[in-house]
């Protein structure tokens, strides 16, 4: 088998358990903010609802 092969063979299967541990590291990061980005996405929400009825409301007036 051609060498330059082999070479660009073995770089990319290196490359790819490089970026399988880099997103291995990112899962393990990202699981402790987890809970608090559900919590700004329900707060963000509420004040999207709360912002909606205000509408709502002064247009009914």
């Amino acid at each position: 088998m051609n060498p330059r092969l082999v070479e660009i063979a073995l770089r990319k299967q290196r490359l790819q358990l490089r970026a399988e541990a880099q997103r291995d590291d990112m899962v393990h990061r990202l699981r402790g903010i987890d809970a608090t980005l559900d919590r700004l996405d329900a707060a963000r929400e509420h004040l999207a609802w709360a912002r909606r009825r205000r509408r709502c409301c002064r247009s009914a007036c």
